[in-house]
């Protein structure tokens, strides 16, 4: 049975909780993943973007490079730049060689070739005569050992493109794409021919890629140095000379990476592709913001968030109104049956429609009249039966479970009749049979009273001996614990004595080591004499150069007569003390031993006492137990006193209540056969 206090819910809260248990986490599972495919979405094209940038970056790289290696590349086998190279070995042989018109014809239209190339000279020289012949037929001699393509050249055979370092004319970085130019038997390189190109105008071509707002584009070259950035001051740079650099960054950079990084410059994160160029193997690297890349995300999902939670809550609101127009009249019909619940069968259910909720109002109804027109019934059969009248007979409409009613009720009304037929013939029984108890009970109880005084005399009696054996238990056990005491006392005793003993022996022990002290003492003094005796006879020998050592030497010997006779008298001392202790020993001893006889005569008294005090107790116990015996017996005789006191004034009420029961059923009218 549920409590009054108990909390209720309502079926509008219970389908609410239903639907919101599915529906809210459903949606908000939906907003999550929504979040999360969208934060993914946003990611993949933020590296799309870092991916199409690299590769354009790299593809520009290379194309402005590509052009310029095929058109210097074509020099290898130039027959005219060969015999050239053939027939110049030294610069005088240059100035001198009449067909240098015609390579610098060759170079002057690989020029015009290149024009939009953003060249600024072609040149070719050779490995004999170290002369640069340009486009525009100037002479410059070449030391080569402040090139270092050549040896790459030499190695590989193939058109190599230098890592970017300025002109010594113009002062001006530039970066030189060379090819080696083989004999005419291909077997040996005779010489190179070169274009040179402006850093600047690779980085032009650069300016206009974009990595996002905040993102750019960084070339560095094989030698780890900047070539191009946004940045200009890490131009021409090492990275490793960059403190706000991350170490990560410079490792994999080093290693010719290619992927992914995020790295750290100067206190902010990036996001990073690294690439490699084909024609040079430099690295690009195209760097976007961490906080950038999350920007977009964040605010897409802070987007998506925001439209998720207002659909929910529209969707919460229609749902909630739609459960309302379905529960409002179930809440009232539960109000009605509440108030019917509470005993109230005059409720009005004011519901009228064709769906499961009318036709439950109209079973509500109809119930609350059939249970109005039972009450009425049952209401005036009780009245009747509180009247005195059991000639009754049940009527009503009781239908389906409600006839088990009607027949109770009927079982009733007949079972009365019957009952106070039966208590009216015995009732007159009882009231002959209660004033013979009466009579009885009344004998018992005086002479159970007669039993209870002699039982409290012998009872005192018991008590006062029982006291008297408990005084002498008490009187022994406290001359235990006294002899027990005083044994303790002795015991004490003895270990002082014992102590004591124990501290005249260590001072005898350290007399003897002072005795010991003392000859040590009377050896060293002895020493002493003789030192100054032979210092004294030195002194002698030494005549008047010696008469301040012999005074020394003569108060040295008296200082030594002096400490033996002290050491003398202090040994007398000590070996006094010595005997004065032992003589001290012996007294100890005997007091001791004289301890431990009283010890033991303690030890007997106090057993002797012991068991005294344990006899006197268990007599005290016996006499207690006898005592509440008879308290027992006592009590059991005041008790059968008291009830057979209590029997009588029992009588006398059963038979007053008899006669009382006679009248009280006199008022009841029953049926003249309740039987038939």
């Amino acid at each position: 049975m549920k409590k009054k206090n108990e909390k209720k819910t309502s079926i509008r809260g219970k389908i609410n909780k239903s639907i919101f248990r599915i529906l809210i986490p459903a949606l908000l599972l939906l907003i999550v993943v929504s979040c999360y495919m969208a934060g993914s979405t946003v990611t993949t094209l933020n590296q799309n973007v870092l991916e199409a940038q690299s590769e354009n970056a790299v593809n520009r790289v290379d194309s402005f490079f590509k052009n310029k290696i095929t058109a210097i590349s074509m020099f290898q086998t130039n027959t005219r730049t060969q015999m050239y190279f053939n027939s110049t070995h030294s610069q005088a042989d240059v100035a001198a060689y009449d067909d240098s018109k015609e390579v610098v014809k060759i170079l002057s239209n690989t020029m015009d070739n290149m024009a939009s190339e953003g060249v600024k000279t072609a040149w070719v020289v050779g490995i004999e005569n170290s002369c640069y012949l340009l486009d525009t037929g100037d002479v410059f001699p070449l030391d080569f050992n402040d090139e270092t393509w050549d040896e790459r050249i030499l190695q590989t055979k193939q058109t190599v493109v230098t890592q970017p370092y300025p002109d010594t004319i113009s002062g001006e970085t530039i970066i030189s794409i060379v090819s080696p130019v083989f004999s005419m038997d291909g077997s040996d390189i005779i010489g190179y021919a070169g274009l040179d190109v402006y850093q600047e105008n690779l980085s032009a071509n650069l300016a206009d890629i974009k990595i996002g707002k905040n993102g750019y584009l960084e070339l560095i070259s094989s030698d780890l140095k900047y070539i191009y950035s946004i940045d200009t001051s890490v131009i021409d740079k090492s990275i490793n000379e960059l403190p706000g650099l991350s170490d990560d960054f410079r490792s994999k950079v080093s290693a010719d990476y290619e992927g992914e990084i995020d790295y750290s410059y100067e206190g902010v994160k990036y996001h990073s592709l690294i690439k490699l160029c084909d024609t040079n193997n430099w690295t690009a690297v195209t760097n976007l913001p961490v906080s950038e890349m999350n920007v977009t995300r964040n605010m897409l999902i802070l987007i998506m968030s925001a439209l998720s939670v207002a659909i929910l809550l529209i969707l919460s609101v229609s749902i909630m109104r739609s459960i309302k127009k379905v529960t409002q009249p179930l809440m009232m019909i539960t109000e009605k049956v509440e108030e019917f619940s509470r005993g109230n069968l005059s409720v009005d259910i004011a519901i009228e429609t064709n769906d499961e909720i009318g036709l439950l109002a109209e079973c509500v109804k109809k119930t609350i009249s059939n249970l109005q027109g039972i009450i009425k019934n049952i209401s005036y059969l009780l009245s009747e039966i509180a009247g005195g009248n059991l000639n009754l007979t049940v009527e009503g409409e009781y239908i389906g479970d409600f006839m088990p009613i009607q027949e109770a009720l009927i079982q009733i009304v007949d079972s009365l009749n019957d009952t106070m037929g039966q208590i009216n013939s015995s009732a007159e029984q009882v009231g002959v049979g209660s004033n013979q108890m009466a009579e009885s009970a009344q004998s018992l109880a005086e002479g159970a009273t007669e039993q209870a005084g002699s039982i409290e005399e012998l009872q005192a009696t018991i008590e006062n001996v029982s006291e008297q054996v408990s005084t002498t238990a008490a009187l022994s056990k406290e001359a235990y614990d006294r002899a027990d005491s005083v044994g303790e006392e002795a015991k004490t005793s003895t270990q002082a004595m014992k102590d004591m003993t124990a501290a005249m022996q260590r001072i005898s022990d350290t007399s003897s080591q002072i005795a010991n002290i003392i000859a040590e003492i009377e050896d060293i003094a002895s020493q002493t004499n003789l030192l100054s005796l032979n210092a004294s006879i030195e002194a002698a020998r030494a005549g008047e150069a010696g008469r301040g050592f012999a005074v020394v030497a003569d108060q040295i010997r008296k200082l030594a007569e002096d400490s033996a006779k002290s050491a003398v008298n202090t040994r007398e001392l000590v070996e006094a003390s010595i005997r004065e202790v032992e003589k001290g020993n012996a007294i100890s001893d005997r007091t001791s031993e004289s301890l431990l006889r009283v010890i033991e005569g303690l030890h007997q008294i106090e057993a002797s006492v012991q068991k005294s005090s344990v006899a006197s107790e268990q007599q005290a116990e016996a006499m207690q137990q006898l005592e509440e015996g008879m308290g027992q017996i006592s009590g059991v005789v005041q008790s059968n006193s008291a009830v057979a006191e209590e029997t009588s004034a029992t009588s006398e009420e059963l038979y007053a209540q008899a006669t009382t029961l006679n009248e009280l059923i006199g008022r009841f009218r029953i049926k003249d056969n309740p039987h038939k």
